[in-house]
């Protein structure tokens, strides 16, 4: 769940050290797809994708898209993983 404050960089980092090359964290405000901390609109960014997340996931309000990435798919995988477990600690 996003909460105020959140930059995603701690889950990056979790990302990283479980062997992704990073990760990206979007949150949904309201009605929008927007990226922590500053809150660029996915929309703005890159339309495309912004539809793509929407009608997979179908995500509400305050609700937290965690995408890890990388070469291999399975580091990717566990990269996202590490993540979200990273948002218990916080």
């Amino acid at each position: 769940m996003y909460r105020p404050g959140m930059t995603g960089i701690v889950q990056r980092d979790e990302a990283i050290k479980a062997g992704a090359e990073g990760s990206i964290t979007v949150a949904v405000l309201g009605r929008k797809l927007v990226i922590p901390p500053d809150n660029k609109s996915i929309a703005e960014l890159a339309p495309k994708e912004n539809a793509r997340l929407r009608s997979a996931l179908e995500p509400n309000d305050k609700d937290l898209i965690i995408i890890g990435f990388g070469k291999d798919p399975g580091r990717a995988l566990a990269g996202a993983l590490a993540a979200v477990l990273s948002l218990q600690n916080a």
